[in-house]
């Protein structure tokens, strides 16, 4: 039995939408992740202002390459 990949991530929708130039959608996705990111990102480099721009580059890079994802697979 299969699932589809948008019952299990309710980000995968969200993603489809962004690709299709969906801004709003985009800042939605960003407030779901950016807060654990930044943990992360915090633990991983110990500076707390470096972890916030690495986490706003990879947000800035996802944006810039959002046309190009193209929902497939699981």
């Amino acid at each position: 039995m299969t699932e589809r990949a948008s019952e299990r991530d309710p980000d995968w929708d969200v993603l489809t939408r962004v690709a299709e130039g969906d801004v709003e959608s985009f800042g939605v996705l960003v407030e779901r992740h950016q807060k654990r990111l930044i943990r992360l990102c915090e633990r991983m480099l110990g500076d707390p202002e470096e972890a916030r721009d690495v986490v706003q580059e990879v947000f800035l890079k996802a944006f810039r390459k959002a046309g190009g994802f193209r929902p497939r697979g699981r």
